[in-house]
C-alpha cells in the first residue's frame, strides 16, 4: 500500500487542529468596564451576547506618508495605520432589563439628554478582550480593544398588543481601537 496520500487520513492527524472554527464560540471579557456606568458583571453579559461582528480580520495597510517642509517622505515598509473600529454585539435582554439599564445608563452618562452634562471620558471608556474559541473551548485567537465607548445602540420595545418576544435583537456598537489579533495555537 502506498503512503503517497496518507496525509489525507482525517483520523490520522496528530495535532489538536482537527476541527473547523465555528462562528458561535466566543469568550468576551470587559477588562476595564466603564467606571461611571451601571455594571452588571461579565457573567451577565456573557450569557446575553448572541453574536459579535466588526472585529478586523486584517489590518489596514494604508501607507503613512508624511509631509515635511513640502517634501513627502516614503513610508517605512510594514508600517500599519491603526484605525478605530466599530464592533457590534447582538444581545438579548430578559425581564430584569439588565441590558436596557446598562446601555441607557452608559448612553445618558455620555450626554444627559436633559442637562447636556457628561461624565469624564476616562470614566466612560472600556477595555475588552475577545477570545475566539476552538471546538475544545480553548482560545485560538485574541483581540484587545482599548478606549471603547458606546456608539449606536438599538433597543426596540414594540407595544402593539401582540404577544412576541421583547428586546431579543438588542444591538450595541462600541467604537474604539482594536489591536491586531494574537494567535494562540500555532502548531510547533
Amino acid at each position: 500500500m502506498s503512503d503517497t496520500l496518507d496525509w489525507l487520513n482525517y483520523n490520522g492527524m496528530i495535532d489538536d487542529t482537527q476541527e473547523i472554527l465555528t462562528t458561535d464560540k466566543w469568550d468576551i471579557t470587559f477588562d476595564k468596564p466603564p467606571a461611571a456606568v451601571y455594571w452588571p458583571g461579565d457573567q451577565f453579559l456573557k450569557f446575553r451576547i448572541k453574536s459579535v461582528s466588526g472585529l478586523p480580520q486584517r489590518l489596514d495597510m494604508t501607507p503613512l506618508e508624511t509631509e515635511i517642509r513640502g517634501f513627502h517622505t516614503a513610508p517605512q515598509p510594514g508600517q500599519i495605520k491603526m484605525l478605530n473600529s466599530d464592533v457590534s454585539f447582538e444581545m438579548i435582554d430578559y425581564e430584569d432589563q439588565t441590558i436596557f439599564v446598562f446601555i441607557t445608563d452608559w448612553l445618558y452618562k455620555c450626554c444627559d439628554p436633559v442637562t447636556q452634562k457628561s461624565y469624564r471620558a476616562a470614566d466612560l471608556r472600556a477595555n475588552l478582550t475577545f477570545n475566539r474559541l476552538n471546538s475544545l473551548n480553548q482560545p485560538v485567537r485574541r483581540w484587545k480593544m482599548k478606549a471603547a465607548i458606546i456608539s449606536t445602540p438599538t433597543y426596540e420595545e414594540v407595544m402593539d398588543g401582540e404577544r412576541s418576544l421583547n428586546a431579543e435583537g438588542v444591538t450595541l456598537v462600541l467604537h474604539g481601537m482594536v489591536f491586531p489579533p494574537e494567535f494562540l495555537n500555532l502548531p510547533a
